[in-house]
C-alpha cells in the first residue's frame, strides 16, 4: 500500500510525478490493497475501551481513504468529477492534472474543474 496511514497527500504525492499509465496502475493496486485490508477482529469494549475506538478510527480512515482512491481513479479514467468527493479533497487532485496537462497527457481545458472551489 502507497499509505498504510491512509493519507491522501501521500497517495498524491507519489503518483503526481508519473506517467498516466503508471498513474492508473498505482491507483488500482492501491484500490485493491485498501478493499483487501483486514482490520482484524475488533477489540472487546470492556476489557480495552482504547483500542475499540482506536479500531473504529482505522475503519472510518479505510474507508474515507478507499472513497478518495476510488473518487481519484474515476475522474482519471472519465475526467468527471465524481460526485461523492469534497471540494477539498478533489482539489488535491490538482497537481497530478497539471503535471499531465504539462506531459501533454491531458487536455489544459481539465484545470477549469478546480477553478472556483471553495
Amino acid at each position: 500500500m502507497i499509505s498504510r496511514d491512509c493519507d491522501k497527500r501521500k497517495f498524491i504525492e507519489a503518483v503526481q510525478e508519473k506517467e498516466f499509465r503508471e498513474i492508473i496502475r498505482m491507483a488500482e493496486g492501491e484500490d485493491r490493497e485498501v478493499n483487501s485490508f483486514r482490520l482484524g477482529k475488533k477489540p472487546k469494549l470492556k476489557e480495552s475501551p482504547m483500542e475499540v475506538q482506536k479500531w473504529k478510527n482505522r475503519k472510518y480512515s479505510m474507508k474515507e481513504y478507499d472513497k478518495f482512491v476510488g473518487a481519484f481513479l474515476f475522474f482519471m479514467r472519465d475526467g468527471v468529477r465524481p460526485d461523492n468527493i469534497s471540494d477539498w479533497d478533489f482539489q488535491l487532485f490538482r497537481p497530478v492534472c497539471q503535471k499531465l496537462v504539462e506531459k501533454g497527457q491531458f487536455k489544459a481545458e481539465v484545470m477549469k474543474l478546480f477553478d472556483n472551489l471553495g
